[in-house]
Formats: C-alpha cells, structure tokens, sequence
C-alpha cells in the first residue's frame, strides 16, 4: 500500500508540480511582467476571455439544467439517440466539427464575431455539463417534488425553492468545468474569432511557438491566477445561493 500511495503521489509531483514549477521559473523575469501588463491587449484579452467564459456558462445553465432534467426524468422516442449524440464531442476530433460548424457560422455571418466565438464554446461545453447535471437530476428524490405540490406550489416555485437547491453541488461542478474548458479553447477561438476575438490563449501560443518562453510563461501564469479566480467566485457564488434557497425553505 505504501508503495503504491508513493508512486501515486511521484506521479503526481511529476506531472502537475513540476511543470507548475517551471513556469514560474521561466517567467519571474520582470522585464517580461513589465512588458505584458504594459500592453494594452493583455488587458484586453483578459476581459474578453472571461466575458467568453461567463457567457457560454449563461448558455450552459440555460440551456442544459433543464435538457438534463427531460433527458432523466421523462421518456420518449429517440432518448438514446439523443444521449448518444452528447458523447460525440469525446469520439469525433475537435478540429473536424470545428470546420464544419465555421462553414454554418459563415452563412449566418457568425465569423470573426464575440457570439459565434461564445456559441463555439457553448457547443463543445454544453454536452459535459448536462452529462454532470444528468447526475445531479438522477440523486435528486421526486419525493420532494410532490410534496410541494401537495401544499400548493406552483412548477415554477418548486423547482426554485426544492429542485434548484439540491442541484446546486452539480451546478457547481458542471459550471467550473465549462469555465475551465472555455479558458482553454485555442483552436475553436482561432478558427471562428478568425483573429478579430483575441483571448489570453490567442495571445500566449504566438510567443510560445516562436520560443519566447519569457512572455508565454507570463501569460501563462495570468492564464492560470484567472482560471483560479473565475472558478473561486463561481464557487461563492454558487455556496451563497444554496444557504439562501435552504433558508427559503
């Protein structure tokens, strides 16, 4: 057992620790700190990548809590297929559906805008965060449900005051990893941004392929201190909720 907690634990330090390490390593050079937050487009990119981010996760919840609760809780014909259809994003290559979704794009004049670059993200998120909250929905006792419909609640009041509150642990998960996943499109953001929508990863891989590892390694590090953040008060966001609907209740 020891062994195995220490290879564990080797594999861990080696993959995640170390190349953390070396980040920082590469870019505490002040000069490169200096030369990015002088930049005007860092700062740009910056808000544009959470602005990215915040708005493929509106879309998320919108639009994938309530699909995730049809897709559990009723039945009909074609749930399979339709089931089968979110696991493509994990077989099909992202760049090949890419190139199909900029050609629709072109046609609806969605290229080289902020909603086609926010839709592409919504795309490629929304199957991993209704599979998280088809998880949620699956925990979740109908009991509750027809209690509160036995005391007069309204559909609406239900799922705001009984179901929102229980699903709120999923919401949280599925919500962190469409943020996460969102920061991290580099691809999808080139092909439909086509160049006019600058994110953090847009600017970082030019210094990054060209060797300049000063300058990627710094916008790296903001790359990463704004995940964190963006995550961290997601997470708040989502705690202060949950104690607010269990006292309305």
């Amino acid at each position: 057992m020891k062994i195995l907690s220490s290879s564990i634990l080797i594999i861990f330090i080696t993959f995640l620790i170390l190349p953390i390490i070396a980040l920082f390593m590469h870019g505490h050079n002040l000069n490169a700190w200096v030369e990015v937050l002088s930049n005007y487009k860092t700062y740009e990119a910056m808000g544009m990548t959470v602005l990215i981010a915040v708005l493929s996760l509106i879309i998320n919840v919108v639009i994938g809590t309530p699909t995730a609760g049809i897709l559990v809780r009723h039945a009909f014909k074609g749930k399979k297929f339709v089931i089968a259809l979110l696991m493509l994003p994990f077989i099909i290559p992202g760049f090949a559906t890419s190139m199909g979704i900029y050609l629709g794009f072109i046609k609806l004049n969605l290229v080289e805008t902020l909603l086609g670059v926010t839709l592409i993200h919504s795309i490629y998120t929304l199957p991993y965060y209704i599979l998280i909250m088809m998880v949620g929905y699956q925990t979740f006792a109908e009991e509750y449900n027809h209690m509160g419909w036995i005391f007069g609640a309204s559909n609406i009041q239900n799922f705001y005051y009984i179901t929102l509150p229980q699903l709120l642990p999923s919401i949280l998960v599925g919500s962190c990893l469409v943020l996460t996943i969102s920061f991290t499109q580099y691809l999808n953001t080139f092909i439909i941004g086509g160049g006019e929508i600058i994110t953090i990863p847009i600017l970082m891989f030019p210094y990054l392929s060209s060797g300049n590892l000063r300058i990627g390694s710094v916008f790296a590090i903001l790359f990463i201190v704004m995940n964190v953040l963006l995550v961290f008060l997601t997470e708040l966001l989502v705690h202060h909720l949950s104690k607010k609907k269990t006292r309305g209740i």
